[in-house]
């Protein structure tokens, strides 16, 4: 595992230290350039927590991963960096909580002594693209979002959530694949519950193997792949490309709709928008879309 060749890998040319503002460029060119990618649960190999194995799937093959793969080894990048790495034990909200584990994330403190929270493997629509200062209730304006971290009334004082504010949605293209979404009194939504206590990546394992296997689970059932872009993202979900602009931190617009029907043109597709080579035929699901 080689440091320069990851960095290379995401295109960081900044400095090489564990300030602040290192750590946000860092985020950025990961976003931007390894994208949330589960297609290897529709065909491919098995994924594994071993982060040479993951290294080599990310740096060596150009391939993305979940938050188990990318949050783990991103906090090995920063660490190598001089940055401290606590991995952190989430819980998406789906309606309902998830299980515990069912999400990683990270809490990072630089060399100035602040911690940040920092996810670079949440997926592209709805991940922070800047890491968030620890501090709670502090309203974060990004270009993607308006976000804040409030403790969580119901756990045990050690509890978080993750919120964001809602969004309009407009959609620019000819396609009706896409609602609008327009919301009058925009609410806070909540994208997941965390604690802050440091985890060992042997600790997500078993929640790694079930979300692979989960027959009813959403990441089993939804073949996904998605990016950050400037100013945006793109995000295949089953047979469908995506493209969406951050036009303030209140309103997106989807501007531009791509469909595959066929296994080359998805594989076309995830070449063109993800730079994503895929040597299997790709068994597409597309339950909850």
């Amino acid at each position: 595992m080689d440091v320069e060749k990851y960095l290379a890998r995401i295109k960081y040319s900044g400095p090489k230290n564990a300030s602040p503002n290192a750590l946000e460029e860092l985020c950025i060119c990961q976003l931007n350039h390894v994208p949330f990618d589960i297609l290897d649960m529709f065909g491919g190999p098995r994924k594994v927590l071993d982060l040479p194995t993951i290294y080599a799937n990310v740096v060596d093959r150009m391939r993305g991963g979940y938050c188990y793969e990318t949050n783990a080894l991103f906090g090995w990048l920063l660490t190598n960096l001089g940055f401290k790495v606590d991995l952190l034990a989430g819980h998406v909200w789906a309606e309902k909580f998830g299980p515990k584990f069912d999400h990683m994330a990270l809490m990072v403190t630089c060399d100035d002594g602040s911690k940040w929270l920092a996810d670079v493997g949440f997926g592209a629509s709805q991940s922070i693209k800047k890491p968030l200062p620890f501090v709670e209730m502090q309203e974060n304006s990004q270009i993607d979002g308006l976000f804040r971290i409030r403790r969580w009334e119901g756990g045990d004082g050690d509890d978080y959530v993750l919120e964001r504010k809602q969004k309009q949605v407009h959609n620019k293209t000819d396609s009706n694949l896409y609602r609008e979404k327009l919301v009058s009194d925009p609410q806070w939504n909540v994208a997941y519950r965390f604690d802050t206590k440091p985890r060992r990546m042997d600790d997500f394992k078993s929640m790694n193997e079930f979300q692979q296997d989960d027959p009813d689970g959403f990441l089993s059932n939804n073949t996904l792949c998605n990016r950050k872009i400037d100013n945006g993202d793109v995000a295949l979900w089953g047979w469908v490309v995506r493209t969406k602009r951050y036009v303030d931190p209140y309103t997106e617009e989807i501007t531009n709709i791509e469909v595959a029907k066929t296994d080359k043109e998805l594989k076309d597709l995830l070449l063109k928008y993800f730079d994503v080579k895929v040597d299997y035929e790709i068994s597409v699901q597309n339950r909850h879309f």
